[in-house]
């Protein structure tokens, strides 16, 4: 071959493979960011450095698309954010190729010689981005792969502007509903959610529904969501159906003004109040709280801490028993050594299906188990006898600090949160919780603020606290799997107060324990009330630091705070 056809032949292959390389970017694409700020980085995925931030409302051009992430161009820069923290407009059809095959190879080059980046399951899907004879390029993971289209399905999908896209909201059907990385049951669990917590669908593939919620994307079983019911009263958005639910009892209020919330959890919405003394009809209990109806129908939540729980009313054949403790395990079989299926709190009950040695058979989540009978009440005698209204923090005083503030960032997590910015999350939904206890409670501060140490410790001295308690989140990056939750002391006193608050947190979260132990930390060690500090997990740990975000970490590790605060001012 003459140098000058090799010449010709070699531009043809350059301008060829610009063409294929080229196919999946859309010059009219644009990304339109959601939140404030939103982390650009290097690569697409967390675990890529961060390299610059853009703003809410602002707009890019849209380069290509990986998987969730969207490579973006920045006047002379470009970068990756992720898909689902921004909308796209304008942007073109998109090709979507599916093995029909188990363990497909995924090739680096199209062709049989090119070495295997990976295999592809019968289902799995990713988006076409060339092709070249019968090789169809895709991207995988990070890089570019092939597949031989005799083993594949091509769909197009038109991924229209979120103008015209409309995203459908659905409803958690159970509890602790598994949030994954991919849509496969092999896939990383990346988070849980509770039920009733509303969820957009973005797509769908087979049984599997890509999900966004709280600036967090995801994949869950489809069969766990369900379309969400319009809102044409106060009543629908609070219950499937109020007007038909039977009262399971009744609950009596044992705080002076107990406020009724729209949903199940502190951060939702006051609707109305109710005094101490009003006993209410009650629907349905979801861990810590219970669903009322008031006398002007008005269906509503109340934290179960703060009311009494009265006879159950349904069905006065069967036998009920009430749990004593929190954290009881429910096991699979009669006796200590079979395994755990759950977990329960103190108060639920359960109807009894048998009693033999020691262990009564009961019905729990529509299916058979079992709970020990030396940790069980079968009288509302030995209940009242047993419950928390006399443990209340009324006449107590309890400042919580939460960590760093301002200048002070604190540590940052694997995917650039800041630790400040979290325990001011967590302070005011402690303090919350407190506070329906009947605490006095001090933050030390209340926005992104900074705070010289011995200012904490001061205001604890000062206000002469009952308890001191200095929030804060771990980071460890030379190693990224450590994990779990830890309480220091300094002074011995308080090492009975360390034990009982870890003691709770654990039982709360199941998280990693890493015990209470001795800490030399100027707002305990300067503090003369009872003070300790908590640290709540590890931003460091990629899958800790997604979980202690969460909606539903923070009110198991508060519930778990405010425990054990209760049981040791208590003693």
């Amino acid at each position: 071959m003459t140098l000058k056809k090799r010449t010709t032949l070699l531009f043809f292959l350059i301008i060829g493979s610009f063409f294929i390389m080229s196919s999946d970017i859309s010059a009219e694409s644009t990304a339109v960011i959601k939140v404030e700020p939103l982390n650009v980085r290097g690569g697409p995925g967390l675990s890529h450095e961060q390299v610059t931030q853009v703003h809410e409302g602002e707009s890019y051009p849209v380069i290509q698309q990986k998987g969730n992430w969207v490579q973006i161009q920045m006047d002379s820069t470009k970068g990756w954010v992720a898909k689902w923290l921004v909308d796209l407009k304008g942007t073109s059809s998109v090709d979507k190729v599916t093995s029909d095959v188990d363990r497909l190879r995924i090739r680096s080059g199209p062709g049989t010689s090119h070495d295997i980046l990976g295999h592809m399951n019968k289902g799995t899907s990713y988006t076409k981005s060339g092709e070249q004879g019968k090789w169809i390029r895709i991207n995988y993971e990070d890089e570019q792969g092939w597949v031989h289209q005799d083993y594949v399905s091509v769909t197009t999908t038109a991924s229209a502007s979120s103008d015209e896209q409309k995203a459908e909201e659905k409803t958690v059907q159970v509890n602790n509903l598994n949030v994954r990385g991919e849509p496969s049951l092999t896939a990383e669990v990346i988070d849980q959610l509770d039920k009733g917590t509303k969820v957009t669908v973005t797509s769908e593939k087979e049984n599997w529904s890509n999900i966004t919620y709280q600036n967090n994307q995801g994949w869950v079983a489809s069969q766990f969501i369900k379309k969400s019911a319009p809102a044409s009263t106060q009543e629908d958005n609070n219950n499937d159906n109020p007007s038909t639910a039977q009262a399971k009892g009744t609950v009596t209020v044992e705080t002076p003004i107990l406020n009724v919330r729209s949903e199940g959890n502190l951060g939702s919405q006051v609707i109305a109040q109710v005094k101490q003394g009003d006993k209410l009809s009650f629907l349905q209990e979801k861990e810590a709280w219970y669903q009322i109806k008031l006398d002007n129908g008005q269906i509503g939540w109340v934290a179960n801490w703060l009311v009494e729980r009265g006879a159950v009313t349904e069905s006065n054949s069967k036998q009920w028993i009430t749990l004593l403790y929190n954290a009881t395990n429910i096991r699979k079989g009669p006796g200590t050594d079979t395994a755990i299926v759950g977990r329960a709190s103190m108060g639920d009950q359960f109807v009894v299906k048998s009693h033999k040695n020691k262990w009564y058979e009961i019905e729990y989540n529509n299916k058979t188990a079992y709970v020990a009978d030396w940790i069980v009440a079968n009288s509302q005698t030995d209940i009242k006898q047993m419950s928390q209204k006399n443990q209340t923090l009324k006449n107590k005083t309890i400042v919580i600090d939460a960590g760093h503030g301002g200048r002070d960032v604190g540590t940052i997590g694997h995917d650039g949160f800041y630790e400040k910015k979290l325990t001011i999350k967590t302070a005011n939904r402690l303090a919350e919780r407190l506070r329906l206890a009947g605490a006095n409670v001090i933050l030390t501060r209340t926005d992104d603020t900074y705070i010289s140490l011995s200012s904490r410790a001061t205001m604890s001295n000062v206000k002469g606290a009952d308890a001191f308690l200095s929030l804060h989140y771990n980071s460890f990056p030379q190693s990224p799997s450590v994990s779990g939750i830890g309480t220091y002391y300094y002074h011995k006193r308080d090492r009975d107060f360390a034990q009982t608050v870890q003691r709770a947190m654990i039982q709360s979260t199941a998280l990693h324990n890493r015990e209470a132990r001795f800490g030399d930390y100027h707002v305990i060690r300067e503090n003369r009330q009872p003070a300790l500090l908590l640290e709540l997990g590890f931003l460091s740990n990629p899958q800790e630091g997604k979980t202690v975000q969460t909606k539903s970490f923070q009110e198991k590790i508060t519930k778990g705070i405010a425990k054990g605060v209760i049981e040791y001012l208590n003693k």
